[in-house]
């Protein structure tokens, strides 16, 4: 695989079998449908993935060769070594640092803050260098990093990089301390997959992709749609994804009369998605800061349909506005203004030629600017960097 320097923009050449990096990728979950960006880190990263799960220190790896049991006695256990012990290793640390040495691992990668500043402990007995991927709520959700500040404070003296993924992002972590050099702004990639989609523009039809939970608010883009189709009745809504906020949502549709006009499909497959968006005109997402501070980083959902060639009616939330042109590959609005967001629906469903002009240009800035390829080109420069100037303790 060839890459590119995060900062020159030279291609670096394919990386031989014999000289890949171990590279241990920790992440609180195994699989979740909602991570590709984790998905992609573990598959496309040219060097011998280890990967680890099971909380923000981990307890378990792919490989069967880490698992750690919180159970009862090792709860109590762990809770007394920190209290008499705390500068040291407790069992959990010793088994996640046992399985790293032995393992010779060479960096660590933690996706998400919160598995950075648990990891940290383990990285610096073992003289690793850390490299800690945000992602999102990590960053600001408060009932997360308000308990982390201090971890979060020695977590960016230690780390070799921290890669964030949008502007407004970056700024949010360098209010908790990061310093400026160690950042990488590092926005995600779509799968190519989407690059290959070929809306239609004539059909009175818009996507929605995304958890139903609060930051996304789904019920606001019903209620926006709900006005579209006032006024262009047969007009379709597609709502792909799962969450808490589901049954609420299908409830509102019923109480507003459009539950025909909307199709909840649940948890769907990239393919399915790319199918999806041939049949539409649009993407819609109405995200905003939750009430407990949690934002988006960049949606991927977002870049996705921008490869699609996809027009994007959104927010000017987080780093949506770094990826789509309010006006020129889509239409951004204040969080929480239902009203601006149906006209600009209704605009797209008005200017089908305005619509795919919008479409053609976000994917020509995608493939310019977003590509997978540079997100993670950015992160293996990053380990590579880190690994040579590292000595770890075998």
């Amino acid at each position: 695989m060839e890459t590119i320097n995060r900062d020159s923009g030279k291609k670096i050449p394919n990386v031989p079998d014999m000289a890949l990096i171990n590279l241990a990728i920790v992440s609180p979950n195994q699989q979740q449908y909602s991570e590709t960006f984790i998905e992609f880190h573990k598959s496309k990263l040219p060097a011998k993935i280890l990967f680890l799960y099971g909380g923000y220190l981990p307890v378990a790896s792919e490989d069967k060769k880490l698992h750690y049991s919180l159970n009862r006695l090792n709860r109590l256990k762990k809770r007394l070594w920190r209290f008499i012990l705390p500068n040291s290793l407790d069992p959990q640390e010793k088994a996640v640092y046992t399985y790293l040495v032995s393992n010779n691992v060479q960096a660590v990668l933690a996706e998400y803050g919160m598995t950075g500043a648990a990891l940290q402990k383990v990285c610096k007995a073992a003289k690793l260098p850390l490299l800690v991927h945000f992602h999102g709520y990590d960053a600001t959700n408060r009932l997360v990093v308000n308990p982390l500040r201090s971890s979060y404070l020695s977590m960016f003296s230690y780390a070799s990089a921290v890669f964030v993924v949008s502007k407004h992002m970056k700024k949010v972590v360098a209010d908790l301390g990061c310093p400026d050099e160690k950042m990488v702004l590092n926005t995600y990639g779509p799968s190519d997959i989407y690059f290959k989609v070929e809306p239609d523009y004539s059909r009175r039809a818009f996507l929605a992709i995304g958890r139903f939970v609060e930051k996304k608010a789904p019920d606001n883009t019903i209620k926006a749609f709900y006005q579209v189709v006032q006024k262009y009745p047969g007009t379709k809504l597609h709502m792909v994804g799962a969450g808490p906020l589901l049954d609420t949502c299908v409830e509102l549709a019923a109480s507003l009369g459009i539950s025909e006009a909307i199709q909840f499909h649940g948890v769907q497959s990239p393919d399915k998605i790319a199918a999806l968006m041939q049949e539409v005109t649009a993407f819609v997402q109405h995200s905003v800061t939750a009430s407990d501070g949690d934002s988006e980083g960049t949606p991927v959902a977002v870049l996705e349909s921008a490869a699609a060639a996809l027009p994007v009616v959104a927010t000017l939330h987080a780093g949506i506005p770094d990826v789509i042109l309010d006006g020129k590959t889509g239409y951004l609005c204040a969080e929480h203004d239902i009203d601006a967001m149906a006209g600009n629906m209704m605009k797209i469903l008005e200017n089908p030629t305005v619509a795919k002009n919008m479409g053609e240009l976000s994917r020509q800035r995608i493939r310019e600017h977003f590509t997978l390829e540079k997100h993670i080109s950015r992160i293996y420069s990053s380990i590579e960097e880190a690994v040579k100037n590292s000595k770890p303790i075998y």
